[in-house]
């Protein structure tokens, strides 16, 4: 008996040295390297390298005064006030006529949409990163998030909308085109009220509708995407920041706000605020931890890629030139009604300006922590930094 008890005492012994030896075996590991602990989206764990080039390097087509003027032209809409205050001091420069015409040149390529020959292959380099198998026929719309992308059989169109991303504009596009609406709403959000819930690909059957039509080749596809700086800003300031009167919809939205605000109020030690709201920066160090809603998550997992693929991709920043050519492809001569931002220059809207001013003043480390949550969103239209001169538009070159 003796025996056996020593015996026990011995084995405990050594257990309990295991044990201790492997706490200081971890807790070396995690101090020799800190990242192993963060928090990263599973599918977009991608190699920063592979962009740094774009991301990192100014852009060889600088923004100038002179250059600036032609914006209205190019991108079709009459950019009022600022134009001419841009014509007075243009007036004013010293540099001459033929350094002005090459600067117009210049700032007019990034002002242009690229073309979709470059965007699908921009598409393709983001699967290999993701490390998506190539598509092959026939298209399988299986989505991850279903109920974001629409079939409308009238005029034969797929389209998936991202949240944040202009979807409801487009919608009420397509739903009008389709003749499922008559009138303008003058409430834009009622586009995703239930009663258009028999377009979304989550209804039944509605899936199985778009994949003949796609194996015919009898159906036009296409989606919205945009800056992820631009949209992070835009979601912040739209559902989060309670600078907006509040909707019936937006309930939901103000809660969460009041949730984030209460949590990183504990988190920074603020005990004396009344602020239901919480800052940007304490959204950008909330977020990471909790990618649960759609109108925050990384906008290629909207995508249907690589199951299908779309026709067109469009870019956001380029929606009010390229309205008229989705409207070719789907025959109708309708226009999206109404603007997320009346600036005709992508570079001079809103979202566009808070996202410079708001993104430059976080730290570094809260920079590339997010930048790498939505790096497959950037490789896919390759995306300029908030940085960048060019900021928000692709960065593309079409040799």
């Amino acid at each position: 008996m003796t025996k056996d008890l020593v015996l026990v005492r011995t084995c405990n012994k050594w257990f309990r040295i295991l044990i201790i030896w492997t706490v200081i075996f971890l807790l070396a590991v995690v101090f020799f390297n800190p990242n192993i602990l963060q928090r990263t989206t599973p599918q977009v764990a991608i190699s920063r390298e592979l962009t740094e080039a774009y991301y990192a390097t100014p852009s060889p087509h600088p923004i100038t005064v002179a250059s600036i003027k032609i914006q209205g032209d190019v991108l079709g809409r009459n950019n009022g006030s600022r134009n001419s205050s841009v014509e007075d001091s243009d007036s004013d420069s010293d540099s001459d006529s033929d350094s002005d015409s090459d600067s117009d040149s210049d700032s007019e390529i990034y002002l242009h949409p690229p073309t979709q020959e470059w965007i699908k292959k921009q598409i393709n380099r983001t699967m290999s990163l993701l490390g998506d198998t190539p598509h092959s026929p026939p298209y399988k719309w299986e989505c991850r998030q279903p109920r974001q992308t629409y079939y409308y059989p009238k005029i034969k169109t797929i389209f998936t909308g991202i949240p944040k991303s202009g979807c409801s504009n487009w919608i009420e596009f397509l739903l009008r085109a389709e003749g499922a609406l008559n009138v303008t709403l003058k409430n834009v959000d009622r586009v995703h009220d239930n009663d258009f819930d028999s377009f979304r690909l989550s209804s039944s059957g509605v899936a199985k509708q778009a994949n003949l039509a796609s194996i015919t080749g009898d159906v036009f596809s296409f989606a919205v995407v945009r800056n992820p700086w631009t949209r992070l800003v835009s979601g912040f300031r739209d559902k989060l920041s309670g600078e907006k009167r509040p909707q019936p919809r937006s309930e939901p939205f103000r809660h969460l706000a009041r949730k984030i605000a209460s949590v990183m109020n504990k988190r920074d030690n603020i005990t004396d605020s009344d602020r239901i709201n919480p800052t940007f920066n304490q959204f950008l160090r909330w977020l990471p931890e909790n990618l649960n809603n759609i109108h925050f998550t990384p906008q290629h997992l909207a995508l249907c890629i690589p199951a299908a693929r779309y026709d067109y991709l469009v870019p956001l920043e380029y929606s009010g030139v390229l309205n008229q050519l989705i409207g070719q492809k789907i025959n109708t001569s309708m226009k999206i009604s109404g603007s997320y931002d009346q600036a005709s220059d992508p570079r001079l809207q809103s979202s566009a300006l808070f996202a410079k001013e708001w993104m430059s003043q976080q730290d570094d480390k809260l920079i590339d922590k997010m930048y790498r949550i939505f790096e497959a969103d950037f490789v896919l239209m390759n995306y300029s930094n908030f940085s960048h001169p060019n900021f928000p538009l692709p960065i593309y070159d079409e040799n």
